[in-house]
């Protein structure tokens, strides 16, 4: 039986200050909406040094989640108290701290406590976001969570993001007007908006996403990926010609036999 990789998902998020609208997809390459902008500075004085967090040293953070700057996006490091870390126009930079916790509204991007990024909904507002290292495994995350990357963005630092549940083959668990996409190779789905005109059975999803329904997949030791039909490997459900390469043991994607 034919074994599947899953391209890896990199979920395009608004950050604040940003108004392209671009939206997740499950391409595994989306749209890149970049990191935060630079937040106002104003915040509020937290009166925390570095260190309170409890979180490891500077020094153990993977050096592809250091993104430059005079500071540690997941570390607070800042030399004066009161200070965070978030991503600025040339870097992470040191700015008033926020006091608003994970999945709070925000509107500046030092709203937010430390280690966490201020990034926009599927709704259009913005909310504060725990920030993770992918290299690391996303050890920020809580159980259950997921780390996914932003598209196009230098090194390793991700968000955090726990997975839905939904349906992925039978588009089902979803609200209305919303598709139930894969998030990783251990199965875990999400519910996003995916492009109407998204690929199909058979089609590149190397530069460009899949329809709902369809996972951006590549067959082992192959060099590119394609959109196949999603499918339960027990079950037969492709249609004549074709048969469920495994991903994991509930789900794979229709190919061609032999």
């Amino acid at each position: 039986m034919r074994t599947l990789l899953f391209l890896s998902l990199s979920l395009s998020l608004v950050a604040c200050g940003d108004d392209d609208g671009d939206r997740p997809r499950d391409s595994g390459t989306g749209v890149d909406t970049g990191m935060p902008i630079v937040p106002d500075g104003g915040g509020t004085d937290t009166g925390t040094g570095p260190g309170v967090d409890g979180g490891p040293d500077a020094g153990e953070v993977p050096a592809d989640c250091n993104a430059g700057g005079t500071c540690n996006l997941l570390v607070n490091n800042c030399p004066t108290a009161g200070e965070a870390c978030y991503s600025g126009m040339d870097g992470p930079t040191c700015f008033a701290a926020g006091t608003r916790s994970a999945g709070e509204a925000c509107m500046n991007l030092n709203d937010c406590r430390e280690g966490l990024g201020c990034l926009g909904t599927e709704e259009g507002g913005f909310v504060c976001r725990q920030l993770c290292c992918m290299a690391s495994g996303g050890t920020e995350c809580a159980t259950g969570e997921l780390c996914l990357g932003f598209t196009g963005a230098d090194g390793d630092i991700g968000f955090c993001e726990a997975p839905s549940g939904c349906d992925v083959i039978n588009q089902t668990g979803c609200p209305d007007g919303e598709d139930c996409a894969l998030l990783s190779g251990d199965g875990s789905t999400t519910c996003t908006t995916l492009p109407d005109d998204g690929g199909t059975q058979g089609a590149s999803c190397t530069d460009d996403p899949c329809a709902a329904g369809f996972l951006c997949l590549r067959v082992m030791d192959a060099t590119d990926a394609f959109c196949l039909r999603a499918c339960n490997p027990a079950m037969d459900m492709c249609v004549d010609g074709f048969t469920c390469a495994r991903l994991t043991d509930s789900l794979g994607g229709c190919t061609p036999e032999g």
